[in-house]
């Protein structure tokens, strides 16, 4: 993978964290009838998530400290 690509999917990671915390927001703030969808979507989002950290080396999403630490510029 070229760093370029890299970059990239570091970038869509970003997105795609941020994403993910703002539909954790919305299942605790919305009714009932849409807390079922909204599940699915964040069940997907952390699907996306796993995939994207495979794809730029940092393993398992699991491990969000020490990604979120690399994402950050701190490690």
């Amino acid at each position: 993978m070229t760093p370029a690509e890299r970059k990239e999917k570091i970038k869509a990671l970003v997105n795609v964290r941020e994403c993910l915390e703002y539909l954790e927001e919305r299942v605790r703030l919305s009714p009932p009838e849409y807390k079922a969808v909204i599940e699915r979507n964040i069940y997907y989002t952390k699907m996306k998530e796993d995939r994207l950290c495979k794809q730029i080396g940092f393993g398992d999403s699991t491990n969000s400290s020490t990604t979120s630490q690399h994402l950050k510029g701190k490690a």
